[in-house]
Parts: C-alpha cells; sequence; structure tokens
C-alpha cells in the first residue's frame, strides 16, 4: 500500500490469507493504515513491514508463521502492534525501530530459526515505546532465540507485566 509521490489514508487490511510471499504486507506513505485478523505463512522475508513513511498504523490480532525473516517490522513511529502471534520466524518475531509505539498482547514463540542465539523474539531500537502484557517463548526449535526482549538501543521505553518465562537461550530480557 503506498507509493512515493502519494499518501493513502485510512485503509483497512483485514481477513486476508497470505501464503508464500516475499513481503506478505508491505505499507509505505501512509497514514492510519490498519492490518487486522490476517493469517501469513511462508514470507520469504517478512509477514508485516511498516516503513518509516508511515504515522499512526495499527497492527492487530494477526497470526504469522513461518516467515524466513522478521514476522513484524516496523520503522513507523506511533504504531500500535496489538494481540499479533509470531511463530517459528528466521530472524525477530516483532522488531521495532520506531518511536512511540505500543506493543500489548502479543504472542511469540520459537522465532530466531535462523541461527541459534543470534536474534530475539521481539526487538527495540527505539525510545519511548511501550512494551506491555506479551507473552513471550523461546520455543524448542534446533535454533532459538537469543532473549525473548531486546532493547539493543533507545530510551525511556516503558516494559511491564510481559510473561518472558523461557523467553530466550541466554536470557529473557535484555
Amino acid at each position: 500500500v503506498g507509493s512515493s509521490g502519494f499518501t493513502v489514508n485510512n485503509v483497512l487490511i483485514a481477513d486476508n490469507n497470505a501464503n508464500g510471499c516475499v513481503d506478505a504486507i508491505l505499507i509505505a506513505h501512509s497514514k492510519n493504515v490498519s492490518v487486522v485478523s490476517n493469517l501469513i505463512q511462508g514470507s520469504s522475508d517478512r509477514g508485516i513491514f511498516f516503513s518509516s513513511n508511515n504515522t499512526f498504523g495499527a497492527i492487530k490480532s494477526n497470526f504469522i508463521n513461518l516467515c524466513a525473516g522478521i514476522g513484524i517490522q516496523v520503522l513507523a513511529s506511533d504504531a500500535s502492534i496489538e494481540t499479533n502471534t509470531v511463530n517459528n520466524c528466521g530472524k525477530e518475531g516483532i522488531s521495532v525501530t520506531g518511536t512511540g509505539c505500543i506493543l500489548n498482547g502479543n504472542r511469540t514463540s520459537s522465532n530466531g530459526t535462523l541461527t541459534n542465539a543470534t536474534y530475539s523474539n521481539i526487538l527495540i531500537n527505539a525510545d519511548r515505546n511501550h512494551i506491555v502484557a506479551n507473552q513471550i517463548r523461546r520455543g524448542s526449535n534446533a535454533n532459538l532465540p537469543q532473549y525473548g526482549l531486546y532493547i539493543q538501543t533507545g530510551t525511556s521505553n516503558n516494559v511491564a507485566s510481559n510473561d518472558m518465562f523461557q523467553g530466550g537461550t541466554t536470557g529473557a530480557f535484555l
């Protein structure tokens, strides 16, 4: 959705089944786009990708499984990422580099299957994000995530009430 030169506003992408795509859902140059209740399996790169030129997006209640890359990648600021299930992705389950995002009620498990103890179920590289009430598990694949939740860079991130029991091989949280 979206292209340079114009902006797409107020779009709902819902109830789709995407199997075997490169990037199943890619959002660029958009405002107020909601990606809701989609089933995404077997993407050769990302399941859902919100580029940095988006604002106020919502990614909610999607099921993402077996992506070769990242399940949900958000470069945009002020996005809401809620109640998604992301399993068995090659790299991170959820990766956020936008500021002011909300990650609430997501379930991530068995991500980082590409290389053992290298990736994380959830990776944060930004400021002022709210990471609340997520369930994070390392799973039982041969290759497991290094961390359940890894805040690599950023300040003023709020982390509360997450269930990270056995979230990663090195630790649940860093």
